[in-house]
């Protein structure tokens, strides 16, 4: 920018520069655009064998007569310099190799060939990265409705596992940073849709929600509408024959569900994709998405109590709690202040159920896989984890809810409370 404005461009035709693509591009019009077909057609060539060998100068003998012509044109409004003599040339600023490769090397709307020349050539595509980016930004800017052309454009990087990972990496970090609203992720969520395309874009969202996790470790502000809008897609699709989406969806709810305060959140819907994972996850015998959605559910409880309640008395049910209490009921009970604050009659029947159960099953069962360290349980002692956790939560109970609180222990519970939760603690010891 300070270049163009040394050489007395208007400061206002800047007002409509919001990306560093577009100072490029600003800047590309008028240091090389202003010079036509020749000058484009020079840097071609230069940026072509600057990718072949590797290196970022070349030697000006290369250029034919037309091209050293609009090269001496290029170099004079500073896009080009000679570095130690004259014998080579090279881009003024490694960006500017950037931003070149970016129009005259890569098509942005046609990357399958060009990620294929990429992968093809080792270092090739790690050398490109920047490149790649301002592509990819290109294809953002002219993506349309939905953004349906930069999905569709990003994802080719993403689609087949024979990719250089450096171009993937880079195709998932800018799927991940880029999107503002909830119109940006329509495109995404169409390449879900489709029988064809389907397989695609699982893919796609795989890597995208993984970059999207990377960024978020990090803690830096994020714009959470159009993640919660791409949550609620997902949770849609979920089904008999697509809960390959259900682990995406949990990841995507790990990052979400810690920014219920967010500019832009969107907790009842978050609420909403949660019990629908839950129930889908029930419905289908997905049972390892179970746990993670029960915490989510209890989580969320609040955006919507009688929904909530609903999907969690399926874990309640007799046929459930004969194969899966002893992993569903310790998950529930940590759920006790969220479900306690919003229904507390449902809360109620949870201890009820909890203390009227019993799981006799003592047979080993590995906790984690370490080789150095080899822990083990049994069912009953986690489903004695469950009364433990309801035992600590009473006295808040009581005191919160008196009434609620007495019904829960009915006629013998005190005792049988104390017991098991004792019994509990002297079998963890």
């Amino acid at each position: 920018m300070a270049d163009l404005l040394s050489r007395g461009t208007d400061p206002l035709s800047f007002s409509g520069v919001t990306s560093k693509s577009r100072l490029l591009a600003r800047y590309w019009r008028d240091r090389v655009g202003i010079h036509g077909g020749a000058a484009e057609a020079c840097l071609r060539q230069v940026v072509a064998r600057m990718v072949r060998d590797h290196a970022l100068r070349v030697p000006r003998s290369m250029l034919d007569t037309a091209a050293a012509a609009a090269a001496d044109l290029i170099e004079r409004d500073g896009v080009l310099v000679r570095p130690n003599g004259d014998r080579y040339i090279a881009f003024r600023h490694h960006i500017l190799f950037d931003f070149a490769a970016s129009r005259l090397y890569l098509d942005p709307f046609d990357l399958g060939h060009s990620v294929t020349a990429l992968s093809s050539q080792e270092g090739a595509a790690l050398g490109l990265a920047q490149a790649l980016g301002f592509a990819l930004d290109e294809a953002w800017e002219q993506g349309g409705e939905g953004r349906s052309a930069f999905w569709r454009v990003a994802g080719t990087p993403m689609e087949s596992a024979e990719t250089d990972p450096i171009a993937t990496m880079v195709a998932a970090r800018l799927g991940s940073e880029l999107p503002q609203t909830r119109t940006d992720i329509a495109g995404l969520l169409e390449l879900l849709g489709g029988a064809d395309e389907r397989e695609v874009g699982r893919r796609i969202v795989r890597h995208l929600l993984g970059a999207l996790a990377v960024r978020a470790e990090d803690n830096p502000p994020l714009i959470v509408e159009p993640w919660t809008a791409l949550a609620t897609g997902l949770a849609e699709r979920l089904g008999s024959a697509d809960m390959t989406l259900g682990g995406a969806l949990l990841l995507l709810m790990h990052v979400l569900i810690e920014r219920l305060d967010a500019p832009g959140a969107d907790p009842r819907a978050l609420g909403e994709a949660a019990r629908r994972l839950l129930d889908a996850s029930l419905d289908f015998g997905a049972d390892k998405h179970v746990p993670l959605g029960i915490e989510y559910v209890t989580r969320l409880f609040a955006t919507d109590p009688p929904a909530s309640r609903t999907t969690l008395s399926r874990l309640l049910q007799p046929e459930r709690l004969a194969t899966h209490a002893a992993d569903d009921m310790h998950r529930l009970a940590r759920g006790a202040a969220e479900i306690e604050t919003a229904d507390p009659a449902f809360l109620t029947d949870i201890y009820r159920v909890i203390f009227n159960y019993r799981v006799t099953n003592q047979s080993s069962v590995p906790l984690g896989s370490s080789q150095i360290l080899a822990l083990t349980t049994n069912p009953r002692q986690n489903y004695e984890m469950a009364h433990y956790g309801l035992k600590e939560h009473f006295p808040a109970f009581l005191a919160g809810h008196p009434k609620h609180a007495v019904d829960a222990l009915g006629h013998r519970l005190i005792k049988r409370i104390q017991i098991r939760a004792d019994a509990s603690l002297t079998s963890a010891r």
